[in-house]
């Protein structure tokens, strides 16, 4: 086939490759030695040594320059049977073969006479497919001769790009042939902080935890930032396999990254020159991550994905003991078939792996045997339909890319049985390693080739909003939840004044001057409604309402235990309004909210318009507009739970972490960090269940009494009362 082809083909629309490090070969000569062996490494078993019996045709690519890389590999015809055919096995010998009358046509055959041919149905419907398996390489970094090369695979066969990816590696391809190897992968880190970075836009996670009915045993999400919806609790039983994100500031923007398999793929590039292209800039970020002084957390340690389940060096199976559990799990599209979702031959290759997967699943078991003493390996029971048929012995092997499993097997069918061709069709290459999840009495997981240990990690919040406490100038009481004034009953006491707001120093004033600066511009118009409910039965301290923005805030403030400079975190100053917060998230919801204010009396809750006071009868009609408004309103743009409790302030947290960090974990301020991190972040966790964000306040500095200075005056929202 000319050389031209390779100009003329058209990528798929998403470009999946193995990226790897380029060793020991030029890029020409590496080219040369693959084109070399791809008619091997495409058309024949590795097992057996035996030609693919479906492959009907290969046309190797002669190595070939376009843009700085060198491309070399194959196109190759395969040929099947559609999966929809009933398949009947043979008979185990020729006893087993039913006797049968001739009938007249038989007769005539016995008597010499030509009958036509009666074909097989399965050779009369054939299907054909034409696969792709690409080799590019190029030098390494410009400037840098000690830079290692660039090297990529990519087919539209996963098990081919498998094989491909083996060879190169490790230079083996089953028992017939072996070479030296070409590549190496990259460090799992460096693709993490790459690939991983931006707007996490698809996850797939893996279940590390036994099967109960109240989780799945795998998730595939898609969202605007999965990030910010990995629950800290209930997902840190879960491992992240795969993950799409988005970086404006990236080039390609769109990446995903297959974790274990180190398999990235990004936008369509239709032909090999934008193919170069893309390769390019992509290996230049790769090479351009700078482990050591990456500070910031990237990678899995990330928010959101620092919580998962993390998985430790392969070789942590060896110290597995006494399995006592497994559970063969069907493969979901964990990452994006090679395969163009346009091409029709393609999608019926799918179909048919689809096919494959319901016809097991629906009534075939792989069920745990039992433990070998003294190692990791164990027993499974295959059957199907209540019919047994293989006992396989497995032992977990250590190699460099995860944990392999060794298998014998002991068949109690035919070899040619088809419940039994349809498991080893499922198995096949590395499929029982992908699918099959163990338990160990040691504490350790093995999921797809990956061993974890599956423990608590502490939950860490970081949805603080530390800001200045003041009012019009002037420090915040933070014991002082709400303005008092003298008791008539008795002088020596202070009782509430929900009048004063505005006029004292307490976390009510705070919260009628400072919290409408944290929501975001009004770009509809419209006013800002300002509501406070305190009081028994309460909705929420203040209810902040932007109908034309569709805005609604709802804070719950909480005075300070103690405003000691030198005061530490305590987590009980946080669990009423916390409990407050929680059990009031049903006023999320516009009608609901309508209601309960319907059934306030009159002049409650107390009302502000752009921080001036509404009373009297226009009180009384503007209630009447909100609450209206509020029954209109199913969805919001923007819903905030906010908590103020200033009595943990940044100076404390701040301490805390930095003894965490310093691994002094017997601490009693790590201790209450951890204690309050966790009650917090169910809290967020909550929140975020009604579609709603989550804040807590507290004081960016140490209190003190402050002098108003002119631009602060002018912040300070006007609180002149509106007459009736």
């Amino acid at each position: 086939m000319a050389e031209s082809l390779l100009n003329v083909i058209d990528l798929n629309p998403s470009v999946a490759i193995f990226p790897l490090q380029l060793i020991a070969f030029e890029p020409l000569a590496m080219a040369e030695y693959l084109h070399a062996r791809i008619e091997t490494l495409v058309g024949i078993e590795p097992k057996s040594g035996d030609f693919r019996k479906n492959v009907i045709k290969i046309e190797s690519l002669p190595p070939q320059t376009i843009d700085g890389w060198v491309y070399t590999g194959a196109v190759y015809l395969l040929e099947a049977a559609p999966s929809w055919l009933a398949r009947k096995p043979p008979p185990k010998s020729m006893d087993d073969a039913p006797e049968m009358e001739p009938d007249d046509d038989d007769a005539d055959d016995l008597a010499g006479e030509p009958d036509e041919e009666i074909e097989d149905p399965k050779d009369l419907f054939r299907q054909q497919i034409w696969h792709l398996a690409l080799i590019g390489a190029s030098a390494g970094r410009p400037g840098d001769p000690q830079a290692p090369g660039r090297l990529i695979i990519h087919a539209t066969q996963d098990t081919v790009a498998t094989r491909l990816r083996e060879f190169v590696t490790a230079g083996r391809f089953g028992q017939i042939l072996s070479g030296d190897p070409c590549g190496v992968p990259f460090d799992d880190r460096v693709l993490q902080a790459h690939c991983l970075n931006g707007e996490a836009r698809q996850a797939a996670l893996w279940g590390l935890h036994r099967a109960i009915k109240s989780k799945p045993d795998r998730k595939s999400l898609m969202g605007l930032d999965l990030k910010e919806a990995m629950d800290p609790f209930s997902d840190q039983t879960y491992r992240l396999t795969s993950a799409v994100s988005i970086d404006k500031k990236r080039t390609p923007q769109f990446l995903g990254l297959s974790l274990k398999r180190q398999r990235v793929w990004s936008q369509k590039g239709r032909k090999i020159a934008e193919l170069s292209t893309l390769l390019t800039k992509l290996f230049n970020d790769l090479e351009a991550v700078d482990l050591v002084a990456n500070v910031e957390p990237a990678g899995l340690d990330q928010a959101g994905y620092r919580d998962l389940a993390k998985t430790s060096d392969p070789t942590a199976i060896l110290a597995a003991a006494n399995a006592f559990e497994a559970a063969f799990r069907p493969l979901s599209n964990l990452d994006p078939l090679p395969e163009a979702a346009d091409d029709e031959e393609a999608a019926k290759e799918g179909e048919m792996k689809a096919e494959k997967e319901l016809a097991w699943f629906a009534d075939g078991q792989v069920t745990f045997g039992a433990a070998i003493p003294g190692s990791a390996g164990f027993t499974l029971e295959v059957s199907r339909k209540t019919v047994r048929l293989a006992t396989l012995t497995v032992t977990p092997i250590v190699e460099v890319d995860g944990v392999a499993l060794s298998v014998s097997s002991t068949f109690h069918v035919h070899p040619t049985n088809p419940d039994l061709e349809l498991f080893e069709a499922l198995i096949e290459g590395d499929g029982l390693s992908r699918r099959l999840a163990v338990w160990y009495d040691t504490g350790h997981v093995l999921v797809d080739r990956q061993v974890s240990l599956l423990e608590y990690r502490d939950v860490r919040f970081d949805a603080w909003k530390w800001r200045p406490m003041t009012v019009r100038g002037l420090a915040v009481e933070l014991t002082q939840e709400k303005p008092t004034k003298p008791s008539q009953k008795d002088a020596n006491k202070k009782v509430p004044d929900l009048e004063a707001i505005g006029q004292q120093q307490s976390l009510f004033d705070y919260c009628l001057e400072d919290l409408p600066r944290l929501i975001p511009p009004r770009t509809g118009g419209g006013p800002l409604w300002a509501m406070c409910d305190d009081g028994s039965g309460e909705i929420a301290d203040f209810i902040f309402y932007a109908p034309v923005d569709r805005r609604l805030w709802l804070v719950h403030a909480k005075g300070a235990d103690s405003d000691a400079a030198g005061r530490q975190i305590s987590v009980a100053a946080f669990e009423q309004v916390v409990s407050q917060a929680r059990k009031n998230l049903r006023f999320f919801d516009g009608p609901i909210l309508a209601r309960e204010l319907d059934e306030r009396g009159a002049e409650k809750p107390l009302l502000w318009r752009d921080g001036i006071r509404i009373t009297g009868n226009d009180h009384i009609q503007a209630r009447d507009e909100i609450c209206q408004q509020l029954r209109d309103t199913h969805f919001f743009e923007d819903r905030q739970l906010v908590v103020l409790q200033p009595h943990v302030s940044k100076a404390s947290w701040d301490q805390a972490r930095r003894l965490l960090s310093a691994g002094q974990d017997s601490h009693q301020s790590v201790k209450l960090y951890r204690l309050l991190s966790a009650l917090l972040a169910d809290l967020q966790m909550s929140a975020q269940k009604v579609d709603a964000g989550f804040m807590a306040i507290g004081p960016e500095t140490a209190p003190g009494p402050a002098v108003p200075s002119p631009a602060a005056a002018a912040m300070a929202p006007p609180q002149a009362a509106v007459p009736a």
